[in-house]
């Protein structure tokens, strides 16, 4: 939630918390259903994905990957 909060403050950054993730895969998957869900990202658009394993541990970002959506 303290982060969350923080990035509110950054423009062009949208956050949102996702509950429990199993794999990152799973992480960006959702991600994106919840972007097209409510009509923040339309087909084309570009993200940034920042990630790390093991998911849901602090400190551990080891992916940054820009995905267009489909």
């Amino acid at each position: 939630e303290r982060v969350r909060s923080q990035l509110n403050l950054s423009w062009g950054i949208i956050p949102f918390i996702l509950l429990h993730c199993d794999s990152i895969e799973e992480l960006v998957e959702r991600s994106v259903s919840y972007l097209k869900k409510n009509k923040i990202v339309k087909k084309k658009d570009k993200i940034v994905v920042v990630a790390g394993e093991p998911v849901g541990q602090a400190g551990n970002i080891n992916l940054l990957e820009l995905k267009e959506i489909k």
